[in-house]
């Protein structure tokens, strides 16, 4: 039997950050080995794969449960306080990032200097939009990033860094690679949430 949405739960406070053991993990092995050498065209491919898939799982889903909170076990990437949202506030959070990821790319790539640090705890989503006008929200972003990013990128991919609380400094050629990396972590969520809303 599914399980009903859940009360609200008491979970670290937005930005608390992820266990040391994961950042030190993130730092020294995923950014340098897996990042830096990734492919761009590799990177582009599996966005429109992630983002697909994440279009498919929640089409199934009737609007009437957009809005149930969902209590998820522990996931690795995730900070706990994202830990219970609804599927309108995943998506949400997709795009806030995906969007903030894509400015960084330019920005950087373009030989500039951002104009504000990350934080984990200003990409929250605030949930205020209907199941409709979300997928809107997210469909648009979705066909629209990887153009804007080549359309306005520069050359130098590799050059300038800006850092990442969790992976520490990254150039604008890894902050692409992020793209599809964070929504593939938040399709492991949506399918967590799928599970409980039956």
């Amino acid at each position: 039997m599914a399980q009903l949405p859940q009360q609200t739960p008491q979970l670290d406070a937005p930005g608390a950050g992820i266990p040391m053991h994961h950042r030190m993990l993130m730092r020294w092995y995923v950014r340098p080995r897996i990042a830096a050498t990734s492919d761009w065209l590799h990177n582009e491919k599996l966005f429109y794969k992630i983002h697909g898939t994440i279009l498919n799982e929640v089409s199934s889903v009737p609007y009437n449960k957009w809005s149930a909170k969902i209590l998820i076990p522990p996931q690795r990437g995730l900070e706990d306080s994202s830990r219970f949202w609804n599927l309108k506030e995943t998506l949400e959070h997709i795009v806030i990032v995906g969007s903030g990821i894509q400015s960084l790319v330019v920005t950087l790539s373009n030989g500039e200097v951002p104009a504000s640090e990350v934080d984990t705890a200003k990409v929250k989503p605030a949930g205020q939009m209907t199941p409709e006008e979300t997928l809107i929200y997210f469909e648009e972003y979705v066909t629209s990033c990887i153009g804007k990013i080549n359309a306005a990128k520069g050359e130098k991919l590799r050059q300038l860094k800006w850092p990442h609380p969790w992976f520490g400094p990254m150039n604008a050629h890894e902050w692409f690679w992020l793209l599809p990396i964070h929504a593939g972590l938040h399709l492991q969520q949506i399918r967590e949430i799928k599970k409980k809303l039956g």
